[in-house]
């Protein structure tokens, strides 16, 4: 009667109840699970569990299974006998065989296959990577020096999506702090700009920044950023290389923010791991994705200050960015006749002709 009853209820309904059953008892309900397991979804590796433990299946035969939780919970009940197909798995694509494969070789403490497992010396289960260096050490074995890969190796690594990340990749300039006052015609934040004599200062408005720019997206030059003091209009003047500055004195009435010193640096800026890219990464691999970010110091927990590239989302939060035109100099538009225009990359005027 119970075994007609569960026959009727989805797989992971059925399945749960056998969790309470052990012996003889469960083995009213191999019928079932053959059923199970014969069935695509997420229950035949629970199915797979509970007849491998039963002795029904041998465990070898779902080792190569192309669900990759089925080959998780083949490693699981493998035998040491089984070591040699237990270590291919340590070359999966996906983490969980790869990791539980792993780990089997280790409970076995089998060093015959300490070369295959160190490659796993730098993976992102912090756990596997404690228990490998205690091994190796018991062990007395000495992993191998990998060759550092380039972020564009790691991303490649990652699949197709990781291919997508690093084309999505960005040149910009990343702003640092710099010691002592800002020299003329130099990087920086607040202060007093570097203007050509004949330019005029935009009306009602206070200097934000200075940046001195050098070979990115094919512009030379300098671009001084001047917002009104609601900060909610904003004027650009883009100004070209090889022109004659002069340090300009902030007009009277306007307000002038403290100055910072500040040093460019040409970065290659990826998508921030809140990204929509980067969202559309399996778990496992956005943790992977995480940590390439953590290395090239654009984690989610890095401070970044950056001119270009790919935006830093804040708390998962998208929108559309917006900006003034950039004004070309001595044509300033006021901001009661200056459009807006969504950014398009690579563009050094706003609006765009076309919307991006």
């Amino acid at each position: 009667m119970v075994l007609s009853h569960l026959r009727n209820q989805p797989p992971d309904s059925s399945l749960a109840v056998l969790y309470h059953l052990e012996g003889e008892e469960l083995r009213e309900f191999i019928p079932l699970l053959q059923r199970h397991l014969a069935l695509p979804g997420d229950h035949r590796s629970k199915s797979l569990l509970f007849l491998g433990r039963l002795g029904v299946v041998e465990a070898a035969a779902y080792l190569r299974d192309p669900d990759p939780h089925v080959r998780s919970q083949a490693v699981r009940l493998a035998s040491p006998e089984q070591a040699e197909q237990v270590a291919e798995l340590l070359s999966d694509p996906d983490q969980y065989p790869r990791h539980t494969a792993a780990e089997r070789l280790l409970e076995w403490d089998l060093s015959a296959y300490a070369e295959p497992l160190s490659a796993l010396s730098d993976d992102d289960n912090s756990g596997l990577r404690r228990a490998l260096k205690a091994a190796f050490k018991r062990w007395n074995y000495k992993p191998p020096k990998k060759a550092k890969l380039t972020v564009e190796q790691q991303l490649r690594q990652l699949g197709e999506k990781g291919a997508a990340l690093w084309e999505a990749a960005l040149p910009s300039l990343r702003a640092q702090v710099s010691k002592g006052p800002p020299a003329p015609g130099a990087s920086r934040l607040g202060g007093r700009p570097d203007l050509p004599e004949d330019q005029k200062w935009p009306s009602g408005m206070s200097f934000a920044a200075q940046f001195q720019v050098t070979g990115l997206e094919g512009f030379d030059g300098w671009l001084l950023f001047f917002v009104d003091p609601d900060l909610e209009e904003g004027c650009v003047l883009q100004i070209p290389a090889h022109t004659e500055l002069k340090p300009r004195a902030t007009p009277a009435g306007i307000q002038e923010f403290p100055s910072l010193a500040l040093k460019l640096k040409k970065e290659l800026s990826l998508p921030g791991l809140y990204s929509e890219l980067a969202f559309q990464l399996e778990r496992p691999t956005r943790k992977l994705y995480q940590r390439i970010l953590e290395d090239a110091g654009q984690g989610p927990g890095d401070i970044q200050h950056r001119l270009l590239g790919n935006a830093a989302w804040v708390q998962g939060t998208y929108c559309r960015a917006t900006s003034r035109p950039i004004c070309s100099p001595k044509s300033i538009p006021s901001p009661s006749t200056a459009s807006s225009g969504a950014i398009r990359v690579g563009s050094f005027s706003w609006p765009p002709a076309t919307p991006p």
